[in-house]
């Protein structure tokens, strides 16, 4: 949910901001880490307040509502056993989560190898590399068909590639 429509930076920073401010402290060899808020511990915040103290702005609400829904029985794991299409269908039921965000978690979080996340940089890739144009769902799905079952592991290695300019778009 910080992801969207945001850069790298940015999200390393709200989320570490995040661990801070409501998550556990955790002593390291004379160093201080937080792990990540429980559903529970974002669930009970008001909004307003998460917004103010890790200034993630509208993605607040999203953050909030989506902790309740976990908190209250929304099942993670499950979507590990689900068929790809069934998995996405449940993961947009979470306010904030879009098409490329509900990939990105079936792929990296899920073990999902099919799903494949399309942002700028793979929608330009796809075009370039294989003529594959349209929506990301048209592009996700021609990438399926392209290159298989482990077509997100795939895509992950061609991002990287375009990403540091080993490969031209």
């Amino acid at each position: 949910i910080l992801s969207a429509n945001n850069n790298v930076k940015r999200i390393r920073g709200l989320v570490l901001k995040l661990c801070e401010v409501y998550g556990t402290p955790i002593a390291y060899e004379g160093n201080t880490y937080y792990t990540f808020p429980s559903p529970e511990a974002l669930a009970g915040i008001d909004p307003s307040v998460l917004q103010k103290h890790v200034t993630c702005g509208y993605r607040a609400d999203y953050l909030v509502t989506t902790a309740a829904m976990v908190r209250d029985g929304f099942d993670l794991e499950g979507l590990r056993h689900m068929p790809l299409e069934q998995a996405r269908k449940e993961l947009l039921r979470l306010k904030g989560v879009g098409p490329k965000v509900a990939d990105c978690v079936l792929l990296f979080g899920c073990g999902h190898a099919d799903a494949f996340p399309v942002d700028v940089w793979v929608q330009r890739l796809m075009e370039s590399w294989f003529g594959v144009t349209g929506s990301p769902q048209k592009v996700s799905d021609k990438a399926r068909e392209l290159l298989g079952e482990r077509c997100g592991l795939i895509q992950q290695s061609l991002f990287h590639a375009a990403r540091c300019s080993l490969i031209e778009l």
